[in-house]
C-alpha cells in the first residue's frame, strides 16, 4: 500500500486523543492535535531530518519531532510562539529549577526585587481593568525577579508559565475567547487572585510535563539507536 492510501484510511480527527501535558501548557488559538504532526513526520521523514515549521504557534509539531529524534526549526511572528515553543523544548534540569523557583517566589514574597528595580508598573489604566490592584503589584513583582534569570531557557521558560497563568490570574472568568475580544470584567468583578499560588502549580505542572515529554524522546531515541546497531551486525 502506498503512502497517500495509507494517509486516506487514518482518521485526522483522532476521536479518541487529545492534547495534554507538553501540548496543554499554555493556551493558543487554533493549535491541532499532536498526533497530525506527529503522524505526518513519521511518514514524510527519514533518519536524521530536520522538520521545519514556517507557522509554528505553541511548538506542537516541534515537540513532535523532537519526540521522534529529529531537528526541528520553528518560525513565528508572535513573540509569544516562540517562547511557548522554547518552554516546551528546552527540557530545564529539575535541580536548577527547583532553586530558581525558590528564589523567585521568596523574593518576590518579600518584596524584594533585584537589581534595585522599583515596583511599578507601565500603563496602568488597561490592566488595572483586569486585574485587582494587590494581584496587579505581585504580577509585576514576578515578572521583575524573572527577567533577571541569567540562564537564557529557563527565563524563557519561565516566562512562558508567567504568561500562561495571566488569564487565569485575571478577574475575567470566562473563556479565553472574552479576552482575545477584549472584554474586560465589570468593576464589580474584580476580585484579589492569588499569583504566587497560581504560579507555582503551573510551574511544577510544567516541570513535569517536561520531564515526561523529554523522557519519550529519550525513549525513542534509544529504540532508533538499537534498530541501527542492529543493522549492523
Amino acid at each position: 500500500m502506498g503512502i497517500i492510501e495509507s494517509l486516506g484510511r487514518i482518521d485526522w480527527s483522532f476521536p479518541t486523543l487529545s492534547n495534554s501535558g507538553i501540548d496543554s501548557i499554555h493556551w493558543y488559538p487554533a493549535t491541532y492535535l499532536a498526533a497530525i504532526p506527529g503522524t505526518l513526520i513519521a511518514f514524510f521523514t527519514d533518519t536524521e531530518s530536520v522538520v521545519m515549521d514556517p507557522f509554528c504557534g505553541s511548538g506542537t509539531t516541534g515537540v513532535e519531532a523532537i519526540r521522534l529524534g529529529w531537528k526541528f526549526i520553528g518560525v513565528d511572528n508572535s513573540p509569544v510562539a516562540p517562547l511557548m515553543a522554547d518552554a516546551k523544548l528546552s527540557y530545564p534540569e529539575p535541580k536548577l529549577f527547583e532553586i530558581t523557583l525558590e528564589s523567585v517566589l521568596r523574593r518576590v514574597g518579600s518584596g524584594v526585587l533585584g537589581n534595585g528595580r522599583r515596583d511599578e508598573y507601565p500603563n496602568k489604566e488597561e490592566p488595572s481593568a483586569w486585574y485587582h490592584s494587590e494581584t496587579l503589584q505581585v504580577l509585576n513583582r514576578l515578572l521583575t525577579e524573572i527577567i533577571t534569570i541569567e540562564d537564557r531557557l529557563l527565563r524563557r521558560f519561565f516566562l512562558s508559565v508567567f504568561s500562561g497563568v495571566l488569564k487565569n490570574c485575571s478577574s475575567q472568568r470566562r473563556h479565553w475567547g472574552w479576552g482575545c475580544d477584549n472584554i474586560k470584567p465589570k468593576p464589580e468583578e474584580i476580585v484579589y487572585k492569588d499569583e504566587l499560588t497560581i504560579f507555582a502549580q503551573a510551574a511544577g505542572s510544567h516541570l513535569h510535563s517536561s520531564a515526561t515529554s523529554f523522557e519519550a524522546a529519550i525513549v525513542h531515541v534509544a529504540s532508533y539507536l538499537l534498530s541501527v546497531l542492529r543493522e549492523m551486525k
